[in-house]
């Protein structure tokens, strides 16, 4: 039987990665491990596999919308730091931020501006940044720390952004829907066996509807963003993180004593010639065309397609297709204003693209390697169903949304894909709530509550565990963004969203014995009992660390 193998290859690919600290080596060994259990350890099976994922990563449409979006964006961040945009924006920002404490505020409110996308938030929010923290000599690594909090967090709880149609849909799959038709039974696979469920329609409501009933048991969210600034304002410094801090504020290298990941684009120094409309023009441009260009590919009536605004979002708007455009189109406007300022000349336009490759080639590479390791394990190994598969079954209905915060959190980190996690685990997730609490189903929303909080450690474990991951995407795109060291990121970071991860288990655990009138109320109680926890985790961190140091 080969049921226990599946696990050994994410297995191999966080030890290796914490003993090498070379990620991409660790993401190869995953692959190849991977692929020779896939293959039954066959040689000639292996290559073939890899051959098959390999050939559809390449014929995949969004291969090159979403490599062409990370070199464009790549060139636009050259091109803005060589005409001095950002050190207008810099000149400008600064006479308001005194120190590094407004600075690291700044950072996370501005990600609000951004929250509809968290890949342009990601990205773009480096860009905003690094010449403000590198300024009050913020480690590089508290920077990725404070963008990845504020990303994926936070646009799971905006009923309008690029994740509502993949929430939406794997709701509607897993049995929440209008409709009266019955569902075909829905069959997880794994090496050596199948777990199988049939189901008609589970819960009779609309998926929108019950994802917005759902968002107050989206703890981790709530807890995480509200951890975040508290550890600002409080100046909390802890583990990793603070040896980084001490390093950047004592030498003033911003990268824990090491060199540069990147090579450093140079800045425009001097005062004269520089204008904030550098900055501002093609990062506007930037968001309002991936804001158009997702509702344009959505179908957005008004941009001549047929649907409504929620419905164009609803209806998977090919967002990577969305965000080459814009980026593509900001790019164009900063050209074009370099070109009419005499900063730069026809000739000089393919050293930005050249620039933009060389900053975002060894992100562009993880990526790859990142979603090539993932569409293994999912489609050949069932590595995230076969975790889900052991325990599910054994459990009872008060602790459901517990473990399944637990379990998606594991499949999470194994696999590096929050959508990835969200596809497997509710159609197992939600179906289990009709066997546990032995109804006749459909039923309706009101009369099924653990179906919120369910639903709300579902979203919150997709989120805790890529945040956990070295091959996550919002890992490698908030380190990319910020410059720092991937695993350095992963190591600094784990430390202060540990608490929330507790927190929110409390808050779950909470969500499956507390019953009050009211889920929101409900939902808003649990919440509070889990930042609680999470904040006083925080806290005590931070009172002894000084102490256990000195030991």
């Amino acid at each position: 039987m080969l049921n226990w193998l599946v696990i050994l290859p994410p297995l191999l690919l966080l030890i290796t990665a914490f003993l090498s600290r070379n990620i991409i080596l660790s993401v190869l060994i995953g692959i190849a491990s991977a692929a020779i259990i896939g293959a039954q350890f066959s040689i000639t099976g292996t290559i073939d596999l890899l051959y098959i994922y390999l050939k559809k990563q390449f014929i995949d449409p969004d291969f090159f919308y979403i490599y062409g979006f990370l070199f464009i964006l790549g060139s636009l961040i050259a091109l803005i730091n060589y005409t001095g945009g950002s050190c207008a924006f810099g000149n400008i920002i600064t006479k308001k931020l005194k120190n590094a404490r407004k600075t690291e505020s700044t950072s996370l409110l501005l990600s609000l501006l951004l929250c509809f996308d968290d890949y342009l938030s990601t990205l773009t929010m480096g860009c905003l940044m690094q010449p403000l923290t590198d300024k009050f000599k913020i480690p590089r690594a508290k920077l990725a720390y404070l963008i990845d909090v504020m990303a994926s967090p936070m646009v799971v709880l905006l009923p309008i952004s690029t994740w509502l149609a993949i929430i939406l849909k794997d709701l509607k799959i897993s049995g929440v829907t209008l409709g009266f038709s019955k569902f075909v039974h829905h069959q997880i696979k794994f090496p050596g066996g199948t777990f199988n469920f049939g189901h008609d329609i589970i819960v009779r409501a609309d998926p929108f509807f019950t994802y917005l009933k759902a968002i107050p048991f989206i703890f981790y969210s709530f807890i995480l963003i509200f951890s975040a600034f508290f550890i600002v304002r409080k100046k909390i410094s802890y583990g990793p993180m603070a040896e980084q801090e001490k390093i950047a504020l004592e030498t003033g290298n911003l990268y824990g004593g090491k060199e540069p990941r990147f090579k450093v684009i140079k800045h425009h120094k001097s005062n004269k010639n520089v204008y904030l409309s550098d900055f501002l023009a093609p990062i506007i441009t930037l968001i309002f065309s991936a804001l158009i260009a997702i509702l344009y590919t959505g179908g957005f009536y008004l941009l001549g397609g047929t649907k409504t605004l929620l419905e164009s979002l609803m209806s998977s708007a090919s967002i990577f297709k969305a965000l080459f455009f814009a980026s593509v189109i900001a790019f164009t406007v900063g050209i074009i204003l370099a070109l009419i300022r005499k900063k730069l000349t026809v000739f000089n336009i393919p050293l930005f693209i050249a620039r933009g490759v060389h900053l975002m080639y060894p992100s562009a590479i993880i990526i790859f390697c990142a979603i090539l390791f993932g569409s293994i394990l999912d489609d050949k190994l069932y590595t995230g169903q076969y975790i889900a598969h052991l325990i599910l079954p054994y459990i009872n209905l008060n602790w459901l949304p517990f473990i399944v915060f637990i379990m998606t959190v594991l499949v999470a980190l194994g696999t590096g894909s929050s959508w990835g996690t969200l596809a497997i685990m509710f159609p197992i997730s939600i179906p289990m709530i009709s066997s546990l609490a032995g109804f006749m189903h459909p039923v309706m929303l009101k009369e099924v509550y653990i179906l919120l909080p369910t639903i709300g450690a579902v979203i919150s474990g997709s989120l805790a565990g890529v945040q956990l991951s070295p091959i996550s995407d919002p890992v490698t795109m908030s380190s990319t963004s910020s410059g720092a060291y991937q695993l350095d990121h992963v190591k600094t970071q784990m430390w202060y969203i540990l608490p929330a991860i507790i927190g929110s288990g409390v808050s779950f655990i909470a969500a499956g014995f507390l019953t009050i009138n009211g889920s929101t109320l409900n939902g808003i109680i649990c919440m509070l009992i889990g930042l609680a926890t999470s904040i006083s985790l925080i806290y005590t961190a931070n009172k002894l660390y000084p102490l256990l140091k000195k030991k």
